[in-house]
């Protein structure tokens, strides 16, 4: 037997796992950094992972678990980040593809575990 998938459901089909993902990565500042955003509702929230989400592949982040990591990074640093001018060092940094995600990501997380945020 042979199966056939029309186009139009294979479009379905990753529309359903990209708003999965999109979830995950909503659940995780919920859940994880609610502290950092208190206060904020969780539309607020959704919005600004779905911002981040749509602007993470011109930033260098096209895979779901490096986007998943910007996510992480942002929530820590607290969302949108990159539209104050505090946060213009890490977007300078996780934009920077001269580097692997991985070591942009981990750069920003350690400099603000030491409080080093603005070098």
């Amino acid at each position: 037997m042979v199966v056939r998938i029309r186009e139009e459901q294979l479009e379905a089909l990753r529309e359903a796992a990209r708003l999965d993902f999109e979830r995950e990565c909503i659940a995780l500042v919920l859940e994880r950094w609610r502290d950092v955003h208190a206060g904020w509702s969780a539309e607020t929230i959704a919005a600004e992972v779905r911002e981040l989400l749509a602007i993470a592949p011109s930033w260098g982040y096209t895979g779901e678990r490096e986007r998943y990591r910007l996510v992480n990074a942002a929530a820590l640093l607290g969302l949108g980040f990159h539209r104050r001018g505090e946060g213009h060092w890490a977007l300078q940094l996780l934009r920077d593809e001269r580097l692997p995600v991985d070591t942009r990501i981990g750069a920003v997380i350690e400099r603000v575990r030491r409080g080093e945020k603005t070098r």
